[in-house]
């Protein structure tokens, strides 16, 4: 522990100003329990360190799809794969009029358009130009629209996997993408089914889904492991997937006509280009698995209180492993003992400022790239009982406020530094919503975004163990 004092007094009543003058004269004729002085001290070896594994974190309606196949010497293998419903715009009554798709349509080819939020490893070329195969196959089980899946849906039950319907290459790190599906013949038959569907399941989402559950697309089993997960923005209009299709005469049975039939994947309410038709509503679950075999994560998993403490620690972004403390009685018996200083014992202490600093353990720019931009802490970090400590108030973010916590990464501290003056001061009150354990977690909005992971120093490591700043006022 290390303390001292910021050398700063004011008088009750008086303001001090940032003047030119000398403010200072006649600050000793002030009494001294009329002044208020602010003290720092620094406290190391605060809380012990765990890691565990996420459990139970909702991956539908997110409006966008977690697709590829990425791999860490330190986080391990991710594979990432989504079902996706998708529904077709209704047809004009000109359309209607002609039955639709005409006569005797065929559907020639389907082009699917992504539009890309993020893309991990968009340094490494070595990993977003080794090129993924994805396979797209029929989801032949309902799924419903009002439940809540997690990471861990096991979305090959519900899905006929002896076969893809289509499939294709993926490499790069753009935004925006187009893809010839390539068929096989189970989706010769598949896309005969989508032109031979009448104007009324094309009219009705709910119908449309009943026929055509939706897509299982994920990294074929022969692709690399080490390449780049994509996040597929859903909510663009840029992401959809585009029928080509041509009829005949009926009198002459020559091609009278090409024509164009579209698709979205949006997981929410959205309408239609015209606004005349309606509104869609589409299911997406995103399947993440992690697999840390012969990594240093491999069989850790405290979620015991006698599990022994790590160093280094691990937090890592799409429902990955996350670190969590448990703070020390020390730490707490040490800032109660600031209350007793040179032979004066104050009655209370109050905290002005607290900041716990968690070093990070690698400072390369490779690490700080990968690193996710910042972290929140949590009392409760599961789906039926998000708690947050009082200083990461989510809801005063989610509104737009901007709140003192911070918690982004430092680059030049090589540190994540939080102000968490509410949660110090309740601990020290002995408050009883001030809990000791805190999970430190990928930001909420940052899990299943932009990829991120981040070793954190613990006490073996050179970075240093996490620590808390305090600045505080003793009073009389």
């Amino acid at each position: 522990m290390k303390y001292g004092s910021l050398a700063v007094a004011a008088v009750l009543g008086l303001s001090v100003g940032c003047t030119t003058v000398d403010d200072s004269l006649g600050l000793d004729l002030i009494p001294d329990n009329q002044k208020i002085e602010l003290k720092i001290a620094s406290f190391s070896d605060v809380a012990g360190t765990y890691v565990a594994m996420t459990d139970s974190i909702p991956t539908n309606y997110l409006g966008v799809a977690l697709l590829g196949n990425r791999m860490s010497p330190t986080f391990g293998a991710l594979q990432c794969s989504a079902i996706l419903q998708y529904t077709g715009y209704p047809f004009t009554d000109e359309e209607i009029e002609d039955g639709g798709f005409g006569y005797r349509p065929v559907m020639d080819s389907l082009m699917l358009y992504l539009n890309v939020n993020y893309v991990s490893d968009k340094d490494d070329a070595s990993k977003y130009d080794a090129g993924q195969r994805f396979n797209i196959y029929e989801v032949t089980d309902k799924i419903k629209n009002d439940s809540v899946y997690f990471q861990t849906y096991p979305a090959e039950t519900v899905s006929d996997m002896s076969e893809p319907l289509f499939w294709f290459e993926w490499k790069g790190k753009g935004a925006n993408y187009g893809f010839k599906l390539k068929t096989t013949a189970r989706g010769e038959t598949y896309m005969q089914k989508l032109v031979d569907a009448g104007t009324d399941v094309y009219a009705n989402d709910t119908l449309f889904v009943d026929m055509f559950k939706g897509f299982y697309i994920a990294p074929d089993p022969a692709s690399t492991k080490n390449g780049v997960v994509y996040n597929v923005n859903l909510l663009s209009s840029n992401t959809r997937m585009v029928a080509c299709i041509h009829n005949y005469d009926k009198e002459t049975l020559k091609v009278k006509d090409t024509l164009t039939k579209i698709y979205i994947f949006a997981d929410t309410y959205v309408s239609s280009y015209d606004g005349s038709k309606g509104n869609y509503y589409n299911t997406s679950i995103n399947k993440i698995v992690h697999d840390y075999t012969g990594t240093p994560i491999h069989g850790i998993n405290d979620t015991v209180r006698g599990s022994a403490t790590v160093n280094p620690v691990y937090v890592q972004g799409y429902c990955g492993v996350y670190t969590y403390l448990r703070i020390r009685q020390q730490f707490i018996d040490q800032v109660m003992a600031l209350k007793t200083q040179d032979g004066t014992t104050y009655s209370n202490i109050v905290i002005n400022n607290a900041k716990i600093v968690f070093p990070v353990d690698d400072r390369t720019v490779p690490a700080y790239n990968l690193a996710l931009s910042r972290l929140g802490m949590m009392y409760d970090y599961t789906y039926s009982s998000l708690k947050w400590i009082p200083d990461y108030n989510i809801d005063a973010i989610s509104n737009g406020s901007t709140i003192p916590y911070g918690g982004y990464l430092n680059r030049s501290h090589g540190a994540y530094e939080m102000d968490i003056t509410v949660y110090v001061q309740r601990l020290i009150d002995n408050k009883p919503s001030a809990q000791r354990t805190i999970h430190l977690v990928p930001h909420l909005s940052q899990n299943l975004g932009q990829y991120g992971e981040v070793v954190i120093g613990g006490a073996g490591s050179a970075a240093g163990a996490p620590r808390i700043e305090l600045i505080y006022t003793l009073v009389r």
